[in-house]
């Protein structure tokens, strides 16, 4: 805290009164001690204070209203000791919001324009600030004039020898004659309370309505410096006046300045302040209240819908923030989130003011594959389950390859432990066409178009295992049209698609009573992003494997374990370009954002199967233990338990 002597101004000394000005701080920004509940602090705690230190009257009495001739013999004096108070400066530091808790007596409404231009033109410059690059907010207290002693002479308002105070006085309603002042000066009438409506001393809004609001100014709970019973006292204690209401405001937009990071004008913030006044109730009435009751709440809330925007600056149409989110695959897993973790993003609401949010929010990690999800691939037809004897996909290859006719088989592609190591993986759900040759040669083709629950996704593949080998090689690809790697980009992360192709290897060879079996697939992804806030994705690199053992028991029925590693981003990077924040004067700063895409973890599933035929169809039970589900390093394991009855048609 700084304090500036004006010319005319003593230190104060305790003896001759109590301190106004240090009573007014303290509402505005007094600092919060370590016992709150034995001692009032400021609306605005901690905020940077410089006091100017200047002569004032005695205050009260009748009401004596000042003549503008009376204006005119301190006009130079007063317009001095503003410019000082406006130029203050400490270092970068400079004042962005004056309370001013004093004035002269007489109503505003008893002026006319001209005559405070003429009489008072020099001060009404001085506050009109011109020059100024950015204008300081002047705070006005409105008077506490309301019921004061008067002469019916003097006053049009005085009614029964008390005045009826139907506007501020002269200060703080200059905005109802003097443009100029418009935009950065408030009055503030004051609140009881006790049932929250006009304090009886308190003038009201009156001809200033349009640039006045209300806010408590009756037992506020203030610091204290002066005399108690002989001595002087550094204490704290209770008060009323508009004197009190006013830095109650000022406090409330000093918050409102720090909230927004500097970044609304000062006339932006009075703006709001008055936009989200409380106009409910008594406060409707403007004449009173003007534009209503200070809701602090509000004015630090977001109003309307957030937005986060695409353009360069404030006002244009952009994303409807509730609607914005990147809905991770389990390829990406937790590796978008973990990237933007320490990042933030700016939405904008309805009056324009910035608001910030941890971006990691909106690209939530990809949790482990659905209990729904894993039931479907365990109840699934899955050649190859018959053991050594059988034949099929995983089984011991067929008769010589002269010999195998041309066949078709149309099947869905379920989610088998064959299928999570592998790319198929992307077109879960969807139809496949499989088309064996000779020589060991077969094509597939699927799709998951005409399935309103998938996203579209089609592709195709050649697989190669000649009869008696134990090894055969596939490779394929994949193109996805809403989709990248099963991620969907939804509100400002703009449209998301991907091509992938993949190779890989199938195995499989019988062990005593066993038949072992593995796949293995890498592919390489060319990503595209349009219309959102990712602007390029880097190809991905991406694996899948799985490992199996199958055993037929003896009578009927099989067991099989494996273990599985399902489809995940070994490396790639996203760039992005994201509204970070916004100027005064209304353009919209944005970062650009790098983001490694590769999760943190690798997800194994480790699972057991146990399957018997019976009379109406086949009993299946078995268990699956992942080990870091969403391929999330900080994911604990989970152990899904799984039982069902299939039977065919």
């Amino acid at each position: 805290m700084t304090e500036e002597f004006t010319p005319g101004a003593v230190d104060e000394t305790g003896l001759d009164g109590y301190s106004h000005g240090t009573a007014v701080a303290s509402i505005a920004a007094g600092v919060r001690l370590p016992d709150p509940g034995s001692a009032g602090y400021g609306v605005a705690w901690g905020a940077d204070i410089a006091m100017f230190s200047l002569p004032l009257g005695s205050g009260g009495g009748p009401y004596n209203p000042v003549v503008v001739e009376a204006l005119a013999t301190v006009d130079a004096e007063d317009a001095a000791l503003f410019e000082q108070a406006l130029s203050w400066r400490d270092g970068a530091r400079k004042v962005d919001i004056l309370n001013l808790s004093f004035g002269y007596q007489g109503l505003i409404d008893r002026y006319t324009e001209q005559e405070l231009r003429d009489y008072y033109g020099a001060t009404l410059a001085a506050l009109a600030q011109a020059d100024a690059e950015e204008k300081t907010i002047l705070v006005w207290a409105a008077g506490n004039a309301h019921g004061d002693e008067c002469d019916p002479s003097t006053s049009d308002y005085c009614r029964y020898e008390a005045l009826n105070a139907v506007s501020p006085n002269i200060m703080a309603g200059l905005p109802t004659f003097i443009e100029e002042l418009r935009g950065h000066t408030l009055a503030v009438v004051a609140l009881d309370p006790a049932d929250g409506r006009i304090a009886s001393f308190s003038n009201r809004c009156g001809t200033a309505a349009d640039y006045c609001i209300a806010a408590p100014g009756a037992d506020v709970r203030l610091a204290y410096f002066g005399p108690h019973r002989g001595e002087v006292v550094r204490g704290f204690g209770t008060g009323e006046g508009t004197s009190y209401a006013a830095p109650m405001v000022t406090g409330g937009l000093a918050i409102m300045k720090q909230l927004f990071r500097h970044q609304l004008s000062n006339t932006d913030l009075v703006t709001r302040l008055l936009a989200t006044a409380d106009r409910t109730g008594p406060y409707e009435d403007s004449a009173i209240y003007g534009h209503g009751s200070m809701d602090l709440g509000a004015a630090t809330s977001p109003v309307g819908v957030l937005e986060l925007p695409v353009g360069g600056t404030v006002g244009q149409n952009g994303f409807s923030l509730p609607s914005t989110g990147f809905q991770s695959g389990t390829a990406f897993g937790d590796g978008l989130q973990q990237s933007l973790a320490s990042r933030q993003i700016m939405a904008l609401d309805d009056l324009g003011a910035p608001f910030w949010y941890g971006l990691g929010r909106f690209a939530p990690a990809a949790r482990g594959m659905p209990v729904a999800a894993r039931l479907r691939g365990f109840l699934a037809a899955e050649p190859g389950w018959a053991g050594p004897a059988g034949a099929g996909a995983m089984g011991k290859a067929g008769p010589d390859s002269n010999e195998v006719p041309v066949t078709l088989h149309i099947a869905r592609v379920e989610t088998t432990a064959e299928v999570r190591g592998s790319h198929l993986a992307l077109a879960e759900g969807g139809v496949k066409a499989t088309l064996a040759g000779q020589g060991g040669l077969s094509a597939a083709a699927f799709t998951t178009k005409g399935d309103a629950a998938r996203k579209p996704a089609v592709g195709a593949a050649v697989s190669w295992r000649r009869a008696g080998l134990p090894l055969g090689v596939r490779a394929g690809w994949i193109g996805e049209r809403e989709t990248l790697l099963g991620s969907v980009g939804q509100g400002a992360f703009g449209d998301l698609a991907g091509d992938t192709a993949f190779v890989g290897v199938d195995a499989g060879t019988d062990l005593g009573r066993w038949r072992i079996g593995a796949n293995a697939e890498l592919g390489m992804v060319t990503p595209a992003a349009r219309g959102g806030l990712v602007t390029r994705v880097s190809s991905l690199a991406t694996s899948a494997f799985a490992l199996h053992a199958t055993r037929a028991l003896a009578g009927s029925g099989a067991l099989r374990f494996s273990v599985s590693q399902p489809l995940r981003v070994e490396s790639g990077r996203a760039s992005l370009t994201v509204p970070a924040g916004r100027t005064k004067a209304g353009a919209v700063l944005y970062d650009a954002v790098a983001a490694e895409l590769a999760p943190s973890g690798r997800q194994m599933d480790i699972a057991g199967e146990w399957h018997r035929p019976l009379a109406w169809g086949e009993l299946r039970l078995g268990a699956v233990y992942s080990h870091r589900p969403g391929h999330s390093e900080a994911a604990g394991p989970e152990t899904t338990f799984l039982a069902g009855w299939r039977r065919d048609f």
